[in-house]
């Protein structure tokens, strides 16, 4: 079964390493049909957040996964 998203204007995600932009004034909808690691704009942590032991932890992690 297909994932449906819909991206607000501007709004980015990753989807298996590639950055996509949504650069419509307008949302737009998605479909994806395969199995891929996706993560919204809204779910990546900032250094800022990262403000204890375990949060460190992970925003290294991920901060070296993506490289």
């Amino acid at each position: 079964m297909a994932l449906k998203i819909t991206l607000k204007p501007r709004e980015k995600m990753i989807i298996g390493g590639a950055v996509l932009t949504n650069g419509s004034h307008s949302s737009c909808n998605l479909v994806i049909e395969n199995k891929i690691p996706i993560l919204r704009q809204k779910d990546i942590m900032s250094e800022a957040e990262a403000d204890s032991a375990l949060p460190q932890a992970l925003f290294c992690h991920s901060a070296n996964v993506h490289r």
